[in-house]
């Protein structure tokens, strides 16, 4: 759970059960089970990035590609490796579910530290990640 008093409402059989990369997080208006996003994801996404974006750029630049072709490759690598893990590992789908319904609630406030603690955590990931490609790369 990531929100307090959460855990009272989950079904017991569900209390305390977790994953590797997200904790499986009840929410009442929900029908199914959601991943929340956690700081160890948070920092893998930013590490995916930090590693993903250069190995892209200098696969790219092995090929002959036309301008069209090339932005299009980079808007899938920025979608693949910055949108979409940013919104689910970071951002996550309970932050904005509770944005979408109270946008002022107490709820959304906890909420919004999480993502920023997340987000800290993300950059972490990306610049470590980066510094050791580098470190690599010059070695």
């Amino acid at each position: 759970p990531s929100m307090p008093g959460e855990i009272e409402s989950m079904p017991t059989n569900l209390r305390g059960h977790c994953h590797d990369l997200g904790r499986a997080v009840y929410h009442p208006s929900a029908t199914r089970m959601d991943r929340a996003p956690t700081r160890l994801s948070a920092l893998l996404s930013g590490a995916a990035l930090g590693i993903g974006m250069p190995l892209f750029q200098a696969w790219q630049s092995t090929l002959i590609l036309s301008d069209a072709a090339r932005r299009l490759a980079f808007a899938t690598a920025l979608a693949l490796l910055f949108f979409a893990p940013v919104m689910w590992f970071v951002v996550g789908i309970q932050h904005l579910r509770y944005g979408r319904s109270d946008p002022g609630g107490a709820q959304f406030r906890a909420s919004r530290v999480q993502v920023g603690v997340r987000f800290l955590w993300w950059m972490a990931g990306a610049g470590i990640a980066f510094g050791l490609l580098t470190m690599w790369r010059n070695w």
